[in-house]
């Protein structure tokens, strides 16, 4: 969850590096949001100076995702997951679904901020999502989103899976997935 608040705050792009005991530790392994890790074996006979060279590569700050993502952790308030269209993009509603968690509360407001009350659109709860036989729990409400808006929603526990996008009727969902565990 950190490696999504990093790439929300810095930028998708923004260099991950793992050093690792030996050569079993894949990309694989690791959850969606550090698939673009770089994996490094601590026994790399170069490993100062690939450090030293991935720190000081510029990160690219401009990418155009069809998506925003981040993780808002509030004592008191428990995790929020902030999902939302891209630069310049537009959603007719959203969807967010996870497996072996819950989702107690939800939300739309100004991207960045949660907000402290908000008029929900036709909200849609506990709705059953099966995927590749895993069964999710999802919530969704059909208020229209810009790229300066943002739909929050409250997870307890730590999800094994995620997904999120636009909401759509019907069954043909457009979504992303992310791999927690």
């Amino acid at each position: 969850m950190l490696a999504i608040c990093l790439q929300n705050i810095k930028s998708i792009n923004f260099p991950i590096l793992w050093l690792t005991l030996d050569e079993s530790l894949t990309l694989d392994h690791l959850p969606t949001p550090l698939k673009g890790s770089t994996l490094l074996p601590l026994n790399h006979p170069h490993l100062g100076a690939k450090l030293v060279a991935k720190s000081n590569l510029p990160v690219p700050t401009e990418y155009n995702l069809e998506y925003s993502l981040n993780v808002i952790a509030y004592p008191g308030l428990g995790i929020w997951f902030e999902v939302g269209p891209g630069k310049n993009k537009n959603w007719e509603g959203a969807i967010l679904g996870v497996s072996k968690a819950e989702i107690s509360a939800h939300g739309v407001g100004e991207k960045g901020k949660l907000p402290a009350k908000c008029i929900l659109n036709y909200p849609l709860k506990g709705l059953k999502v099966n995927f590749k036989e895993e069964e999710f729990t999802a919530w969704a409400v059909k208020n229209p989103l810009q790229d300066k808006d943002s739909y929050f929603v409250k997870v307890t526990g730590i999800p094994k899976k995620l997904f999120f996008g636009p909401y759509q009727e019907g069954d043909n969902l457009e979504v992303h997935f992310l791999n927690f565990y």
